[in-house]
């Protein structure tokens, strides 16, 4: 698996070593039953020069399971094609995540703290007079 900008290669996270998937340093695979997941932190020489996309390219090896009730597709068994190595390719493009401001929030919370002031307040005055009226 290749993380490219153009035909640059900045990023080789995981590849097929002599005995399964092997990840890099600041990558991590893992295995779910019979399916490999890579995990990796992108690094800042992608995104040089204001770069906001970039390509995975990389193999895919693929299998079938067999099961005794084979689904058929034109009287055919998937199970006799043959599976093996595709190859694909991902283009990803990032977007800045837009975080409220301060000001907005801190406005909200003034008006819940006024509320909740205001109904303990109410909520002792309502008290006084009960204890007051039943004297």
């Amino acid at each position: 698996m290749e993380f490219k900008v153009g035909d640059v290669v900045h990023l080789s996270p995981a590849s097929i070593g002599t005995t399964g998937p092997q990840s890099i340093g600041i990558s991590a695979l893992t295995k779910s039953g019979d399916i490999h997941k890579v995990t990796t932190r992108l690094i800042t020489s992608m995104f040089e020069g204001g770069n906001k996309n970039f390509e995975v390219e990389g193999n895919a090896y693929l299998q079938f399971k067999s099961n005794q009730q084979t689904k058929r597709l034109q009287d055919r068994s998937l199970q006799d094609t043959e599976a093996g190595e595709s190859f694909f390719t991902m283009q990803v493009q990032m977007k800045k995540k837009v975080i409220p401001t301060k000001g907005s929030s801190s406005s909200n919370s003034g008006v819940v703290l006024l509320s909740v002031v205001g109904g303990c307040l109410t909520l002792a005055v309502a008290f006084v007079i009960l204890k007051k009226m039943e004297k």
